[in-house]
């Protein structure tokens, strides 16, 4: 199931518990990066600027985040995708996830 994405409102988006699966370690000094968010024709969206470094949470379990602004140019109902890159020493990570565009009514 998608992941939702609101309209008109700065977005969290937000990698949880990056770990080294050959370790179960967490990692806390990645490097991760919001690459881009594109619809379903695979085009980046426009609004806002990418690739977005997202801040690893301190104190956290390889918690890492950015802020999307609410300028992005978003269309409800549309399908869109975020793609997410993450890179510690030899180790990469990539993410793919669905999204889709909802007007917030609550």
């Amino acid at each position: 199931m998608p992941e939702v994405i609101y309209k008109d409102n700065d977005n969290l988006v937000e990698v949880d518990e990056l770990k080294n699966s050959a370790t179960d370690a967490y990692i806390n000094t990645a490097t991760v990066t919001l690459t881009a968010i594109r619809d379903s024709a695979g085009v980046t969206v426009t609004g806002v600027s990418f690739p977005m470094s997202m801040t690893y949470v301190a104190s956290s379990n390889g918690k890492y985040q950015a802020t999307v602004d609410k300028v992005i140019a978003l269309v409800a109902g549309q399908a869109y995708t975020a793609v997410i890159d993450a890179a510690s020493g030899t180790l990469d990570g990539h993410w793919e996830i669905p999204l889709t565009c909802k007007i917030r009514t609550s």
